[in-house]
C-alpha cells in the first residue's frame, strides 16, 4: 500500500525534520508523484516558492498546534493578509 501525502503535510514534515536542500525532498516528490499516479483524477505540478506562501505559513502553523483545525467559507487567521494579497494581483 502506498501513502499519499499532502503538500501540506509534505512541508510540515520537511520543516520538523529540518530538511533544507532539494536534494533530500526529492524523493518525497517523486513519492507524491508516483502515488499520484495512481489516482486517474489527481494531478501535481510544480508550484514556486512564490506561489506557494500560504502553504508554508499553514505548514509552519501546524507545527505549533497540537490539535486538528479545520476552516470551512473562510482564511485561516494566520493567511488573511496573504491571502488579500493575492487576491489583488
Amino acid at each position: 500500500m502506498v501513502a499519499v501525502i499532502s503538500p501540506l503535510v509534505a512541508e510540515a514534515l520537511a520543516i520538523k525534520n529540518g530538511i533544507t536542500s532539494t536534494a533530500d525532498v526529492g524523493p518525497i516528490i517523486v513519492e507524491i508523484s508516483n502515488a499520484l499516479q495512481s489516482l486517474p483524477s489527481c494531478s501535481n505540478s510544480h508550484v514556486p516558492c512564490k506561489g506557494n506562501v500560504v502553504a508554508h505559513v499553514l505548514a509552519e502553523k501546524a507545527m505549533s498546534v497540537e490539535s486538528e483545525y479545520c476552516w470551512i467559507d473562510f482564511c485561516p487567521p494566520c493567511t488573511e493578509r496573504i491571502v488579500q494579497l493575492d487576491a489583488s494581483l
